[in-house]
Parts: structure tokens; C-alpha cells; sequence
């Protein structure tokens, strides 16, 4: 079975940016970013774009990479697009 969905991930220092392609029509599922990872005021911003929702976006730290990552599984999951969503091909 070919994956259906990419999780892009363009990772600098301090921010990790992504986006998620559904492959079987080059669609944008989601994207998002955080930025200032490390700092106290570090800036979520995640837009589900394919359930249409609307732009989510907070402040609070984020310590490092691994807990931004672990951010933007959520932000996904919360919108039914993580790997454990139901709507996930199996």
C-alpha cells in the first residue's frame, strides 16, 4: 500500500514549519509552524485546511524540537489527522 498522506518538515534552529499532502490529489491537509522553540514565548500557529477550520494559534514554551513535534501530532490528531485517525488508511 503507497502512503496517501506526507508530513513535510522544514526544520531551522528555532522553528519547525510542516505541511500535510494528501498524495492522492496534491491537496493540503494542514500546515502549521512553530517558532521560537527554547523561549518562553514560543508561537504555535496550526490551520486544518482541509476540514476548512480555522487558523489555532497560542503562545506558551515549547523546549525544544522533540516536544514541537510532539505539539504538531497533537494539532493533527486534534483534527482527525494523526496516524491513529480513524480516516488514517490502514
Amino acid at each position: 500500500m503507497s502512503p496517501s498522506r506526507v508530513l513535510v518538515l522544514n526544520s531551522g534552529s528555532s522553528s519547525l514549519k510542516y505541511q500535510l499532502l494528501d498524495m492522492r490529489d496534491g491537496g493540503r491537509l494542514a500546515s502549521g509552524l512553530v517558532e521560537r522553540i527554547g523561549e518562553r514565548t514560543s508561537l504555535v500557529r496550526h490551520t486544518p485546511l482541509a476540514a476548512g477550520g480555522e487558523t489555532r494559534e497560542r503562545t506558551g514554551q515549547v523546549t525544544d524540537h522533540e516536544a514541537a513535534l510532539r505539539t504538531i501530532a497533537g494539532e493533527l490528531s486534534a483534527d482527525g489527522l494523526g496516524l491513529d485517525s480513524p480516516n488514517w488508511p490502514r
